[in-house]
């Protein structure tokens, strides 16, 4: 519990000066009341954190999440710090409206490796919780444009930060119990993550305003956003090789497929240019045998026809001795060989006479 005589003990731990402690107005009274209703709330709230960050760790392209519930300490530092700067949001707070004026008393981390997953994760925070306030994108002077023209068309207002920091900030409501609670959500890369964990580290709660400490700072926040931009064009670039092996892999299979298609179409001609040698073969055969037969059925039927005509002359050669007894007989006869074609007919005349 926080005592009117440990006011100024508390205010040199803080690294809070009594100009600042005179500009924030307010009695120490009001920020003990605060103190000690925190306290008593302090349970529930890392409660409520326990279940929001496990909510988160089992949506796509979370790395890892952390959680805090704000030190009663800090808490009571940031409320000075904001009442110096004359903030209205904070000009009436007090005991009762703490809970309500400050988002940030759960604070839950989504970490992401590359630059392009918040995208995702941006969806499923809007799709598991109503949100507060506008969605806020902290930059530095420099960032990538396409990146801010994004973060515009998902409605997330941006805000350049002075010391280089940068995240994407959600105050949203939750009731894991019976109250309604704020709870801020900052998703960021892990090297965002390491950078700001030193800075924080550095600077607070010290505040330490070191000139050479804040250049070498600024040298390391530039280096820690070539390093999600190196890690962004390397998975492109793995994306990119693996997108052309899928597509040389495609590309081998279609080839493949159709030589397969060609090497059939092949066998099938062979196959066809056997059969067709093995019907040329049986048609010249029967080309052969067709010219055999015709040859011997030539010859058989001349035979025949000899045969017959010398039979039939047999049986009329009476009457054509008779017919022809006062003619000129050779050369009738020689006239009916001629036609007939056959030399076997003798001249039954003149045989008879020389016998």
């Amino acid at each position: 519990m926080i005592k009117i005589a440990d006011r100024d003990s508390f205010l040199a731990e803080n690294s809070i000066d009594i100009d600042t402690w005179a500009k924030a107005k307010i009695e120490w009274e009001v920020l003990e009341e605060i103190y000690n209703d925190y306290l008593m709330q302090f349970a529930t709230l890392e409660s409520a954190a326990r279940v929001i960050a496990n909510t988160i760790q089992k949506f796509p392209n979370v790395h890892s999440v952390r959680w805090r519930v704000k030190d009663p300490n800090h808490l009571i530092s940031k409320i000075i710090r904001k009442k110096s700067t004359d903030n209205p949001k904070y000009a009436e707070i007090s005991k009762d409206n703490y809970l309500d004026i400050i988002t940030d008393l759960i604070g839950v981390r989504a970490l992401h490796l590359f630059k392009k997953e918040w995208e995702e994760i941006n969806q499923y925070i809007l799709d598991t919780w109503d949100l507060k306030e506008e969605p806020k994108a902290y930059i530095r002077s420099g960032d990538n444009e396409s990146l801010q023209e994004t973060f515009k068309l998902k409605n997330i207002k941006i805000e350049e930060h002075s010391a280089g920091y940068r995240s994407i900030h959600y105050v949203i409501n939750s009731k894991p119990f019976k109250k309604e609670i704020l709870v801020e959500i900052q998703v960021r890369t892990i090297f965002e993550e390491g950078w700001s964990e030193i800075d924080h580290k550095i600077k607070y709660p010290n505040y330490s305003n070191n000139p050479l400490i804040i250049y070498f700072l600024e040298i390391f926040n530039r280096m820690a956003g070539s390093a999600d931009d190196m890690g962004g064009f390397v998975i492109g670039l793995s994306e990119a090789l693996l997108n052309l092996e899928d597509e040389l892999h495609r590309t081998k299979a279609e080839k493949d497929a159709t030589i397969n298609v060609l090497e059939n179409a092949l066998k099938e001609i062979d196959k066809e240019k056997v059969k067709n040698t093995q019907s040329t073969n049986v048609i010249e055969q029967l080309k052969n045998e067709l010219e055999k037969q015709k040859s011997a059925y030539h010859s058989q039927h001349i035979g025949l026809l000899g045969r017959h005509t010398s039979e039939e002359l047999d049986l009329i050669r009476p009457q054509i001795q008779k017919i022809t007894k006062n003619l000129d007989a050779k050369s009738i006869l020689d006239s009916i060989n001629e036609s007939l074609n056959l030399n076997y007919i003798s001249d039954p005349i003149n045989k008879n006479k020389k016998g």
